[in-house]
C-alpha cells in the first residue's frame, strides 16, 4: 500500500501533544484516503509506551471522527 502523505511515531518521550499528532495523523489517513477502519487498523502500529498501552486497553471499535479519539485521550 502506497501512502503519499508519510507520518511518524507517537511516544510520549519525544510528543508533548498527542492532540496535534493525531490531527496529522488524520490528514495523513485522509490524503492516503484511508477509510475510518482502515486508519483504525493502522493508528495503533504507530503508538509507543504509555501510548500503545492506553490504545490497547481501550479496544477502539469504530473512528467516527478525532475529536471523540482525542476525548478519549484527555479523559486518561
Amino acid at each position: 500500500e502506497t501512502n503519499l502523505v508519510p507520518f511518524r511515531r507517537f511516544s510520549e518521550k519525544t510528543d508533548k501533544d498527542p492532540n496535534d499528532w493525531l490531527i496529522h495523523f488524520e490528514k495523513a489517513a485522509k490524503a492516503n484516503n484511508w477509510s475510518s477502519e482502515k486508519a483504525l487498523e493502522i493508528v495503533g502500529g504507530f503508538l509507543e509506551g504509555m501510548a500503545a498501552d492506553w490504545y490497547e486497553d481501550t479496544n477502539f471499535q469504530s473512528w467516527k471522527d478525532p475529536e471523540e479519539f482525542e476525548e478519549d485521550n484527555d479523559n486518561q
